[in-house]
């Protein structure tokens, strides 16, 4: 059930900023427009600013991801309970892993959104940073 919520939120972030990056809107502006407005999550608050920083190490790989997101579309079946989101993060998940990304950090879903909507993202640095540091 948590890894429902961490999924969907963290993908649904990457879809926002997705369509952002498509109307040339800055990343950093909206990701600071998401946090101000009452619309963030735990992506958006804690872990957003790491989009940047691609190849991590693994310590949760997409392929396990994909594996819950089946798990949960199974509970949500046997349930009884209609999950159209558990549906929809598992074909994305599923398709992260097609795209040759199973292997690689949670951290690299945001390949996944790149690939999907076509766009870069990138966040740049913080204010008052530059590339090296503060």
């Amino acid at each position: 059930v948590n890894s429902l919520l961490a999924f969907t939120g963290t993908w649904v972030s990457l879809e926002a900023l997705s369509l952002a990056a498509a109307a040339g809107l800055d990343l950093r502006t909206a990701v600071d427009v998401m946090r101000a407005g009452g619309a963030t999550n735990y992506f958006i608050d804690r872990w957003v600013d790491g989009i940047d920083t691609r190849g991590r190490p693994q310590t949760f790989a997409l392929a396990l991801a994909a594996k819950d997101a089946r798990l949960i579309q199974d509970l949500a079946a046997s349930s009884g309970i209609p999950a159209p989101m558990a549906e929809a993060i598992g074909e994305v998940l599923s398709d992260a892993v097609a795209r040759g990304l199973g292997d690689c950090d949670w951290s690299d879903l945001v390949l996944a959104a790149e690939a999907r909507g076509g766009v870069r993202l990138k966040l740049g640095p913080a204010p008052g940073m530059d590339e090296v540091g503060p």
